[in-house]
């Protein structure tokens, strides 16, 4: 069997006239930080003092020991499972690797190289921006300094690195992942390989291996595959590289919230003649996921089912956890992952402009039901789809969908970022071809041999041929026009897309959050500190744009805080809930917003920011994206009354609404038993309050609120409220408010409040995730939070009223 020796750990480092010690897995920027020789790249204004860094080579050293027996294998691998980027690899002096591409695994047969006793292993990185002007150098009849054909994205390192309108500019480079040593007998196993077919309660699993062999011997395969208990369900030794099982009465995997997610375990063992030399094992689960068009009444549908079931995705686009690559761990992931599933998430797009998720991720997504849109790592990129470049990025897409091939958690398999939408109407035909060469044949032929994973060229795309991108009647979108084209967040409601991958709204993140980069002096949206942390040009006008259309203008630092996420709260739920009411009949059905987290900390459209902290939004997210979601939609003084019901069964009960005068209580109550059968939204109600609301008095002082109680289901689960305002908030006349909180035992706190209360924030010295806020309180209700931790300290309660004082 293998044995394995891991190079991780203390490496010398070597470059810009420096030599330091750095920690591998990890990176140039990482490792000066960490050994004090500059400071934190994230505080204050330091990244444009380090972007000169990468303008330098740089060299990591190690020196290790191997005892004799070690070198008497039949084989061993050198293996880097990430370096970044450019980079040449040598072993005592020989040279082994030249590597120019961050995205895949290098590997390297070192056995006659290595030697008793001390060996050295060094890595040479080419600095960033070294290699900008070495790629340029190698194509003189190009333009490589052109928008979306820049040599900076011709390298096969993550774009993000350079710059995005939520990233700082930090190049980085360094062995981000582990290193290692791996000594085979006889043989070792490549690949393992599993695919489905699916009829009436029976499932057949194809199994495939890939073995290379080291000696002459002969090698056998030993399959066998296990049920979700560990029971082995039927083992098969065979001198065939590829098997069938069938399993009769399967557990099929679901999405979280549709089923349960039982995975399977298929092994294979290579049994040489001393038994057995390498042995590998894969978790699956038995599902059917597809992308579903299909020419319909509105143009053509885009969605995804599962098992046959029609999902509505709901989540958000995920970016890198860290500028800093090598300070990955999958405690934070989980963490943050564990939140998506805290939200009501079943779906997470991975954006193509940064890097791979990990193994783990993917995993831990089999176990929770989270399905996943991967695209792959070109955005808004025109690349050089030809020669050397081109078989570098073929080799990472074949990697990569081995990788992803067994997940059941993969739903789809996208090409790229928004290069369509940028290139279509702007490059000559040239270019053009390329690009419909690479996504739109090429790709998609190698995911359709290699995997059974539905395929999509660009994100957003439509017919393909860069036809009409932005038709929202087919494919997926883009919709920036809240946001960038400043639209009010009720154009949401004049729009129809099939499937929106990508909206959003900035915010600023907490005040814990940006005292970690500021000082007091800077703390002020227009200063040079905030400023270099808002990396979208107009961001921070933009938010004050949007919170002077909806609120009173802030009162202090805090309340620009407070309101922003507000703001992002408010428009993407405007978004959110208009498109799962027109989930019936397919109209619209998937909603992920831009983004979910930050890679440092920063103002930015994430719902979780750098340190895990929940913003507004993702608080918001907890709500609209509900199983069962009772929305209201107002229409001057007519509000309809929506049930969007995402389950297998029909919801039924008690919806009930009142409006309410801040002076003078109830002025009318109604009630009104509704049902709403799977996968379905209807209008269950609507009220014409015109005779309540005729002045502009009586519209600045009344408001609506609504609540739904289920007879058939889940009360704590499914119970849920809200309120409709006539104005825009900023000329509603709230009134102060008192506010009453009591504990109720640790982890539970009751609040109640003498008048209607909006945006109610609740916020305690420790971090802590709540079930929720940034609610809405009327009088006489009583609201239960509770905590993820025991708590004793009572929270402070921050309302809209308190943010104009």
């Amino acid at each position: 069997m293998m044995k394995r020796i891991g190079l991780c750990g203390k490496w010398n480092i070597c470059g810009d006239a420096r030599n330091f010690e750095g920690c591998v897995p990890g990176s140039v920027y990482q490792s000066l930080y960490e050994a004090g020789l500059e400071g934190d790249p994230f505080y204050r204004e330091n990244e444009k003092k380090l972007t000169k860094i990468s303008f330098s080579d740089f060299s990591y050293t190690k020196e290790f020991l191997l005892a004799p027996e070690f070198l008497e294998n039949d084989a061993i691998i050198l293996t880097f499972e990430g370096l970044d980027t450019i980079a040449d690899v040598s072993l005592n002096g020989s040279k082994i690797l030249h590597c120019n591409n961050m995205h895949v695994k290098w590997e390297s047969s070192v056995k006659d190289i290595l030697k008793s006793g001390k060996n050295e292993l060094k890595v040479d990185f080419t600095a960033p921006y070294k290699e900008v002007e070495n790629i340029k150098r190698r194509h003189p009849d190009m333009d490589l300094d052109r928008h979306l054909f820049q040599a900076r994205l011709q390298m096969r390192k993550a774009e993000y690195m350079f710059g995005w309108d939520w990233g700082p500019v930090l190049p980085d480079m360094g062995i981000y992942k582990s290193v290692y040593l791996t000594a085979y007998q006889g043989a070792r196993i490549l690949d393992l390989k599993t695919s489905q077919e699916h009829s009436f309660q029976k499932v057949k699993v194809h199994v495939e291996s890939e073995i290379e062999a080291y000696t002459e011997d002969h090698f056998g395969r030993k399959y066998t595959l296990l049920d979700p208990d560990g029971n082995v369900l039927d083992s098969i030794e065979t001198d065939q590289k590829e098997v069938c099982f069938e399993v009769v009465n399967p557990r099929l995997w679901w999405c979280v919230n549709y089923g349960e997610q039982p995975l399977y375990e298929v092994r294979c063992q290579v049994i040489g003649n001393q038994g057995i030399v390498d042995s590998s094992s894969r978790k699956i689960g038995l599902r059917k996921l597809t992308l579903c068009r299909e020419n319909d009444q509105y143009g053509q549908s885009f969605y995804f089912k599962i098992n046959d079931v029609e999902v509505f995705a709901k989540g958000a686009d995920y970016i890198p956890e860290d500028s800093l690559l090598g300070r990955y761990s999958f405690e934070r992931t989980k963490k943050l992952l564990d939140s998506c599933i805290a939200a009501n998430f079943n779906m997470i797009r991975i954006w193509g402009g940064g890097v791979y998720t990990s193994e783990e991720f993917l995993s831990y997504c089999d176990q929770k039901g989270i399905m996943i849109w991967q695209d792959f790592m070109f955005a808004n990129i025109i690349t050089i789809w030809e020669g050397e470049e081109r078989s570098n990025m073929e080799r990472e897409i074949r990697e990569k969908i081995k990788d992803f091939r067994n997940h059941p958690c993969m739903a789809l398999l996208c090409g790229n970022n928004e290069t369509e939408l940028m290139v279509w109407d702007s490059f000559e035909d040239k270019y053009k071809q390329m690009y419909v060469q690479q996504y739109e044949h090429d790709m998609k032929e190698i995911v359709e041999e290699m995997s059974d994973i539905s395929y999509w060229p660009s994100s957003p795309s439509t017919y393909g041929g860069m036809k009409d991108v932005e038709n929202q009647n087919i494919g997926d979108s883009h919709d920036w026009n809240v946001w960038h084209g400043r639209k009010p967040f009720t154009y949401f409601r004049s729009t129809f897309p099939r499937f929106n991958s990508e909206f959003g709204l900035q915010s600023f993140p907490e005040q814990k959050t940006i005292n970690t980069y500021t000082l007091p002096e800077d703390r002020n949206i227009f200063s040079a500190v905030m400023e270099n942390h808002q990396k979208c040009g107009t961001g921070n006008e933009v938010i004050n744009y949007y919170i002077s259309m909806y609120f009173k203008f802030p009162r202090d630092f805090k309340a620009f805080i407070y309101l922003s996420q507000a703001i992002q709260l408010e428009g993407i739920r405007y978004g959110v809930e208009h498109w799962r009411r027109n989930r019936a009949k397919r109209h619209c059905m998937g909603a992920l917003f831009w983004q979910v987290n930050d890679c440092w900390p920063v103002a930015s459209w994430s719902s979780i920011d750098y340190f895990g902290r929940w913003k507004a939004l993702q608080y918001g997210a907890k709500r609209f994206f509900r199983d069962v979601l009772l929305s209201a939609c107002e229409d001057g003084n007519h509000v309809a009354f929506h049930l969007t019901n995402d389950t297998l069964s029909a919801v039924e009960g008690v919806l009930k609404y009142e409006l309410c005068d801040i002076h003078q209580g109830i002025l009318f109550c109604k009630e009104k038993n509704c049902v709403v059968s799977r996968l379905n939204a209807e209008m269950v109600a609507g009220e014409d309050f015109s005779d309540y609301l005729r002045t502009d008095e009586e519209r600045r002082t009344r408001y609506v609120h609504f609540s739904f109680s289920p007879s058939n289901a889940d009360r704590e689960k499914f119970c849920q409220d809200g309120t409709v305002l006539f104005v825009n908030a900023k000329h509603f006349e709230f009134q102060e408010p008192k506010i009453q909180v009591h504990q109720i035992d640790a982890r539970s706190y009751g609040i109640t409040a003498n008048t209607f209360c909006k945006f109610v924030r609740v916020e305690f010295e420790e971090d802590v995730i709540l079930s929720d806020n940034f609610f809405d309180l009327v009088p006489d209700d009583k609201k239960v939070i509770h905590t993820d931790k025991e708590l004793k300290e009572l929270p402070n309660i921050y309302t809209l009223y308190d943010s104009i004082g």
